[in-house]
């Protein structure tokens, strides 16, 4: 350990990807497998450069031709590979097999993991930049329940060989944050960019009308400098939303006019905003996504929008999202209404409420 001198301040040391991937290797509890199909193939490889892998990898499979990959992990109903549900079949796959043929009594401290992603890189004309899906499941204790985290990726680059290399960097830094930072998700999410160029950075976009005045709301930290900008709009403005959504592949829906005491007194207001308002993004998204499907442009992929428990209404019974539907208040009515909304977006992006 290095002496300490006066003047030096605390600061957060940040290991290499080297060491992250050895630190894991060497716990002798940490054991699990890597599934990496399509153009992927990156992240083991940084394991067994580092070395110690022998107590760490159970399994690496790479899986790249798709009739393989067909017969392990089953057809996609849609024909694709390059999706969420292929990456949950694959970790469910693995995990299965991990469990069966690692005997629990035999390994009793044992922390499992699987590692998986399923990623189609730059194709030949450079028309499409590619995109993938990774994902991890994984313990923080031999007795404790799986956790899972999973990631959707969308290049930048516009070289196959820098894709696969940022996928592996990013691979390495999953597995380390998931865990020795599941504590701390904000770290967590920092982690995932460590050692990634800037520009291969997804920027975001916060899109508000800033109705409640707090700017510094969406700048605290969480971001890199430089990856984050602000548009003040409203959602019930066509024009300015329709800009907005330019090169946008992920949307996070959570504008609303809010329930208070007083909701009562502007009923209207909660129809225009939380009903009209979301038509109004849902208007634009398709409209959008035709029209960047016509020219090979980036359309929105995945839209997630943030509901309410008032769609329940009241019920002495504790509600899950299979309860039916009986909202109360004018709050929860205009909630329902969007979420209607939102099914009209089903068949052209991933739609999460």
């Amino acid at each position: 350990m290095s002496p300490s001198l006066p003047g030096d301040k605390s600061f957060e040391n940040r290991p290499s990807i080297e060491a992250k991937a050895l630190r894991i290797n060497l716990n002798k509890h940490i054991y699990g497998t890597f599934a990496e199909i399509g153009a992927g193939q990156e992240v083991a490889r940084h394991f067994f450069r580092v070395g110690g892998a022998s107590g760490t990898i159970a399994k690496t499979i790479s899986a790249y031709d798709k009739n393989f990959s067909d017969i392990i992990y089953g057809e996609e109903d849609d024909g694709r590979y390059v999706t969420e549900t292929r990456l949950d079949k694959m970790l469910d796959h693995e995990m299965l097999l991990l469990e069966n043929r690692i005997p629990r009594e035999d390994h009793p401290n044992k922390m499992f993991f699987t590692l998986a992603n399923t990623v189609a890189t730059i194709d030949f004309a450079k028309k499409f930049k590619g995109h993938g899906w990774m994902g991890i499941r994984f313990q923080v204790g031999p007795n404790e329940p799986y956790n899972e985290i999973a990631l959707h990726v969308r290049f930048h680059q516009a070289e196959a060989r820098l894709q696969q290399e940022v996928l592996g960097i990013m691979g390495v830094n999953l597995v380390y944050g998931a865990f020795y930072k599941h504590n701390g998700p904000k770290k967590l999410l920092r982690y995932l960019y460590d050692y990634i160029d800037d520009d291969a950075i997804d920027q975001v976009l916060i899109y508000d009308n800033l109705s409640r005045g707090n700017y510094n709301l969406f700048m605290e930290g969480n971001f890199r400098r430089g990856k984050i900008s602000f548009i003040q709009g409203d959602i019930l403005d066509e024009r300015s939303l329709s800009k907005a959504l330019q090169g946008i592949d992920l949307v996070y829906h959570l504008a609303a006019k809010v329930t208070t005491p007083y909701f009562d007194r502007d009923l209207h207001h909660y129809e225009q905003v939380n009903h009209w308002g979301t038509t109004e993004l849902v208007s634009c998204i398709l409209k959008h996504n035709k029209k960047e499907e016509e020219k090979g442009g980036n359309t929105v992929q995945k839209l997630i929008y943030l509901s309410s428990a008032a769609v329940y209404g009241f019920s002495d019974e504790p509600c899950h999202e299979g309860s039916p539907l009986h909202p109360v208040s004018h709050y929860g009515i205009t909630k329902l209404r969007a979420e209607k909304e939102l099914d009209l977006l089903r068949d052209t992006c991933e739609v999460h409420v």
